[in-house]
């Protein structure tokens, strides 16, 4: 018995020192990092001195939502916001595995710590992605506990950390509403169901209605999400290259199109107004360029891999690294980019090509874990599995979102975590698929 708890503390103490490794070398991430100092911190200064939820115009700000600002504030009473965001995504990264053991009832092996690299990268970069990737397995931990013990404490343990989730990425509000149709369709007890999600849903609504009510207060509108969701949808239209909508996707697009309306911030509720009826208007005019643009979105997700960490910044420094991307975009073959990089100076081609290798050593590994997950939903005796249900539900609407508005690295990466708790669950139950007609 003293004999699994010290390999258990051993594990747990090279997991813990993996992760400040990559946190570490990963401090100097370009990835949401202008997000986050001229949005997020900006408006947690203001908070802290009691300028209210404002920009540093002084104007009222509805993007981002308020959860991943307000938990700044500690940071800025302390002095140092970024090390105690690091710090605590450090910690609730750590805390996110001793819950995915749990919920996939797997032990710890040592061969997992190297493959959890996605996960603790996506975690070191200062976004509300990684604490939502976080979320995302405890809310599977305890909805699974749920429906498999009927406990109503546990189902309300997952209504709980619904409602920090929508307050860090509002897009999860529909989690609970895919969820009911998802469970419709999926399973035979409707009734028993559709009560259970109608408490999550109840739930969850109730944790975003004060966000709501202060735009209401504001601005007579009630708004359940930021207000950057009308820009975004439109310029991911750009997503599907050669768009017969000829849109860029970049933020450029959407400040050109917010000022020659007359408005200076394209993620304000007036810009957000005017981007959903564009996105609208060219969805109505041309459904089969957007069904191409879902359709292209989803193929990104299965074959681009996930984010695995920007280390060459560590000895390059930010702005040399910003120097590098933006000739290297300047080519749109990936051939012509790695033969630039390997044209550059040793001190910079080297850390560069290795950060570049260890995202393409993570592209297969990804793809594969995609393709075993539909592989698993296959076989009809782990479709009756709690545990893959319910995270196949979890990563299908994940995929759908990615699909229906935006793809990013970082947006894959937020459920890598689970598809990698499926693959291990059926390496230590492969009676599961062995055994495909019972």
């Amino acid at each position: 018995m003293s004999s699994n708890l010290q390999n258990r503390k051993l594990y747990y103490f090279l997991l813990a020192f993996f992760a400040f490794a990559v946190f570490f070398f990963n401090q100097n991430h370009l990835n949401q990092d202008t997000i986050y100092i001229k949005h997020i911190l900006s408006i947690a200064e203001n908070v802290f001195k009691g300028a209210g939820y404002t920009n540093e115009a002084g104007k009222s700000e509805f993007y981002p939502i308020w959860g991943y600002v307000f938990l700044q504030l500690p940071g800025l009473i302390v002095g140092f916001p970024h090390l105690w965001t690091l710090f605590v995504q450090f910690c609730a990264a750590i805390i996110g595995l001793v819950l995915f053991y749990k919920l996939f009832e797997i032990k710890e092996k040592y061969w997992h710590i190297p493959l959890f690299l996605p996960y603790f990268a996506l975690c070191s970069i200062k976004t509300a992605d990684g604490l939502a990737s976080i979320l995302l397995i405890a809310y599977a931990y305890n909805f699974v506990a749920f429906v498999k013990t009927e406990e109503l404490r546990k189902l309300v343990y997952s209504g709980l950390v619904l409602a920090v989730l929508v307050n860090l990425r509002s897009e999860y509000l529909y989690l609970p509403l895919f969820q009911t149709l998802f469970f419709f369709i999926c399973f035979k007890n409707r009734l028993k169901y559709a009560k259970m999600n109608a408490i999550l849903i109840t739930i969850t609504f109730a944790a975003i209605l004060p966000w709501a009510i202060r735009s209401y207060a504001i601005n007579q509108e009630v708004r359940f999400n930021s207000s950057n969701g009308g820009a975004v949808m439109y310029i991911s239209l750009g997503q599907l290259p050669q768009n017969k909508w000829g849109i860029a996707p970049t933020d450029s697009t959407a400040y050109a199109i917010a000022a020659a309306n007359g408005i200076d911030d394209p993620f304000s509720p007036e810009a957000d107004k005017l981007f959903k009826r564009l996105t609208q208007e060219a969805i109505l005019n041309n459904p089969f360029e957007f069904i191409k643009k879902m359709a292209y979105n989803a193929t990104k997700v299965f074959t681009n891999g996930v984010y695995t960490g920007e280390y060459a910044n560590f000895f390059l420094g930010k702005s040399v690294r910003s120097e590098i991307d933006s000739k290297i975009n300047l080519y749109q073959s990936k051939i012509e980019q790695i033969r630039y990089l390997f044209n550059l100076p040793t001190n910079r081609s080297v850390p560069l090509l290795l950060e570049k290798f260890i995202q393409m050593v993570f592209a297969p590994i990804f793809f594969s874990l995609m393709i075993y997950q539909l592989y698993t939903f296959a076989i009809r005796k782990s479709r009756q599995n709690k545990i893959i249900m319910i995270v196949g539900m979890i990563i299908i609407f994940k995929i759908l979102i990615i699909s229906l508005i935006q793809y990013e690295y970082r947006h894959s990466t937020g459920f890598y975590l689970l598809l990698f708790g499926v693959f291990v669950y059926f390496l230590n139950n492969r009676e599961i698929l062995n055994n495909r007609k019972n």
